[in-house]
């Protein structure tokens, strides 16, 4: 929540512009115009970013809906306006801690 909290401006801007009729880079999920809430991973093998099964894909007239629902979870629940990411904490000093962090990369190997 935190992480996504810090780059709502990343998506409020694509969306105002949309709004204005400019085109705009979107995900087009099914044909329709969304923004895209999922983890994206990098597959070994490949280069280009992919959507994981974690998140939501929402249209652009679902957003405002979803976004005042964000506004009153914050409003009403300080302990979840006032999270932070995990990538901002002490254990994420080193590559190696991040590569660590469950968060970061969920698709970590569970088997030694």
């Amino acid at each position: 929540m935190a992480s996504f909290l810090q780059c709502l401006y990343q998506i409020y801007d694509p969306l105002h512009r949309l709004s204005e009729g400019e085109d705009v880079a979107h995900v087009a999920d099914q044909g329709f115009r969304c923004v895209d809430l999922r983890k994206f991973f990098i597959p070994t093998d490949q280069s280009m970013w992919k959507p994981t099964k974690t998140g939501i894909a929402l249209r652009s007239n679902e957003w405002p809906t979803f976004k005042q629902a964000i506004d009153n979870l914050q409003r009403d629940n300080a302990t979840v306006a006032n999270f932070t990411p995990c990538f901002l904490n002490l254990d994420h000093a080193t590559p190696e801690l991040i590569a660590a962090c469950p968060e970061c990369n969920p698709y970590l190997s569970t088997t030694a």
